[in-house]
């Protein structure tokens, strides 16, 4: 998300960098991204919407990160390969087992495969900014836009607001 903020704003930039790394929340970086896109991307629809589409996956995967990285764990003898997680404003009341979400393995794979998967879209755009050959005859875009994640946010970009 750094590079591309950087490249949105205009290439290697070390004020771009600092700006960005300044924002502490990432709610205030996806902020700056999205701005910097309005402005850096105008007339180029189709790939202000993929960008959106990157940043609302971002904002998703962000919500899995931020339970794994604040909220409690635990484990139990009844359930030996397990990692067990709480909210710790849930667990200062008379704790509901249907409040503890049981994590093994391959939970963690499938959010690390996320990831990946996150960090490849996210490449791959930044290829497009910079004008790589890659994306000669926007076949990196047409890449991205054919990503069933990214076409389903770009089908709820295109939902009328409730």
């Amino acid at each position: 998300m750094l590079s591309l903020f950087i490249q949105l704003m205009g290439g290697n930039d070390s004020m771009a960098a600092s700006v960005y790394l300044a924002l502490e929340a990432q709610s205030a970086k996806n902020a700056g991204i999205s701005t910097a896109a309005e402005i850096a991307l105008q007339g180029r629809e189709q790939e202000l919407s993929v960008l959106r589409a990157i940043l609302s996956i971002t904002k998703t995967n962000e919500k899995e990160r931020n339970k794994l990285a604040h909220w409690a764990w635990g484990d139990s003898p009844d359930i030996p390969d397990a990692l067990l997680l709480v909210n710790p404003r849930t667990a200062i009341r008379e704790l509901d087992r249907s409040d503890i979400y049981v994590y093994k393995a391959p939970d963690f794979q499938t959010i690390i495969q996320a990831n990946d998967r996150l960090c490849g879209y996210g490449l791959k755009f930044n290829f497009i900014l910079r004008g790589h050959v890659a994306n000669c005859d926007g076949r990196l875009l047409a890449e991205l836009s054919s990503e069933s994640e990214i076409q389903h946010e770009l089908a709820q970009q295109k939902q009328p607001s409730a």
